[in-house]
């Protein structure tokens, strides 16, 4: 029970921030997205691309690697650096990476498949770098701060809902009971 309330709560905060402060959440977005992109990088260079003993698969997941790890340092370092004044060109950049690193996860994953190994999981990232492209590339500036505002309504009413489920008083809460009725 106290997972979902803590789950509820951390809905409703985040919710709220989308709400009032859309620009400094686009921009927590970007940088946890720059975190991302450099780990994912990291993890390529140090295990995917050894998957398959093929020189011209390493070769370009390595220099994937080495772009997701650039990018992801520029997402990270430029907001800090210059102090916010580039949020939508570095938005771009961040959809650009995405898509790009989503055609060679589809293309490593392929290959991965044609060796007979497991790909889901490499379909899903891709599917979730190029949603998360289309979003930097859909709602930049004004517009992604409107559509921040509604995600983050959304988000809130959910964080409510889950908040007030874990305590029983919405549904049957999580332990599959209903609230005690005190007053009798």
């Amino acid at each position: 029970m106290y997972a979902y309330l803590v789950l509820g709560i951390v809905f409703c905060l985040t919710g709220l921030v989308m709400l009032f402060a859309p620009q400094g959440f686009i921009g927590a977005v970007v940088v946890s997205l720059g975190v991302a992109t450099f780990a994912s990088g990291l993890y390529t260079l140090l295990v995917f691309r050894k998957a398959i003993d093929d020189p011209m698969f390493r070769r370009v997941l390595t220099v994937r690697a080495l772009l997701g790890m650039t990018v992801g340092l520029v997402a990270v370092i430029m907001p800090i650096a210059v102090a916010g004044t580039v949020w939508l060109a570095l938005s771009y950049l961040v959809a650009g990476y995405l898509l790009l690193s989503a055609a060679v996860c589809l293309y490593g994953a392929f290959r991965l498949k044609q060796a007979g190994l497991t790909v889901t999981s490499y379909f899903y990232e891709a599917g979730a770098s190029i949603a998360c492209a289309l979003i930097l590339i859909a709602f930049p500036g004004t517009t992604g701060s409107i559509m921040v505002r509604v995600t983050g309504a959304l988000v809130l009413a959910g964080g409510i809902a889950v908040s007030l489920w874990a305590i029983g008083l919405f549904g049957n809460g999580p332990n599959g009971k209903k609230p005690v009725d005190t007053a009798q």
